[in-house]
């Protein structure tokens, strides 16, 4: 498991958010979906993961430390920001709270901030969770 899909499954099951909502769009595309390093503007609900500095402290006994940065990226339903903000701080609290997998262990997690970003170039109100992660990767 890549650190993308450990933070991917540590995000909420809220209705209407990430990918939760099985409609599908007309783009074949469920309505709402998480991406990993994307995010599509125009629709609601959306979640980007994005990883943004990435390095290699070390590596010993079969088992690499690495330091990240890592943003979350919701594009809030109907403008409703404080429900947006509580699925951010939601996934924060998931990963602090189960911080190991069979590949991924989260040493430090550093919350860096939760804000309203304003709206985006679509008109979409948008929420971003910075963070700073601290984690061993069970390398092959």
């Amino acid at each position: 498991m890549e650190l993308y899909d450990f933070i991917i499954s540590r995000l909420p099951d809220i209705d209407g958010y990430g990918n939760c909502n099985k409609v599908v769009d007309d783009d074949g595309v469920s309505n709402h979906s998480t991406f990993k390093q994307f995010i599509r503007e125009d629709h609601q609900g959306d979640v980007g993961v994005f990883i943004v500095n990435n390095s290699v402290a070390r590596k010993y006994h079969g088992y690499a430390d690495h330091e990240t940065d890592v943003q979350i990226v919701v594009n809030a339903v109907n403008g409703d920001i404080e429900k947006a903000l509580g699925y951010l701080s939601n996934a924060f609290l998931n990963i602090k709270n189960n911080n190991k997998s069979n590949d991924v262990w989260v040493k430090t997690l550093r919350l860096l901030n939760l804000r309203p970003a304003g709206m985006n170039s679509a008109g979409v109100h948008w929420c971003v969770l910075n963070l700073n992660l601290k984690y061993i990767v069970a390398s092959d």
